[in-house]
């Protein structure tokens, strides 16, 4: 039997591939749990990594569990040898069908043009980050 934590994680991860499938992310796939040698929830594309935080502690989250989060993520990009990580955090009132609608901060920032904080990007929509994502020729092609 699966815990709760583990089963809550993995429907994140799902709605996520789902999403990005459905966006022009084909190749988007679960990732195995590595121990600390962890490179990331989900394969975007490769390139790309993706963390996903699901369930009531993403839903309420506070600034300091956001940096701890972000730290794992940055480490898991650079275990995975990936250019960008996304740090995907589902919504409060967003279910998996919308996860288009959960935040995503993105490392490290490649446009100087968007604001950043210690090398992420503001938050903003995993759909926003999709659509940016295949403008700069990620994922499958246009």
């Amino acid at each position: 039997m699966v815990n709760k934590s583990k089963a809550i994680g993995t429907a994140g991860e799902t709605a996520v591939v789902k999403y990005l499938a459905a966006n022009g992310f084909g190749l988007a796939e679960r990732r195995a749990l590595r121990g600390a040698a962890d490179v990331g929830d989900v394969l975007v594309c490769p390139g790309v990594i993706a963390e996903v935080k699901a369930g009531e502690k993403a839903k309420n989250f506070r600034q300091s569990q956001l940096e701890r989060w972000m730290d794992e993520t940055r480490k898991e990009r650079g275990n995975a040898g990936a250019d960008l990580a996304l740090l995907v955090v589902q919504r409060r009132d967003y279910g998996g069908p919308n996860a288009g609608w959960w935040w995503t901060w993105m490392t490290p920032l490649p446009l100087p043009e968007i604001t950043a904080v210690d090398g992420w990007q503001a938050w903003w929509p995993l759909s926003d980050a999709v659509r940016w994502l295949r403008g700069q020729g990620w994922g499958d092609p246009l």
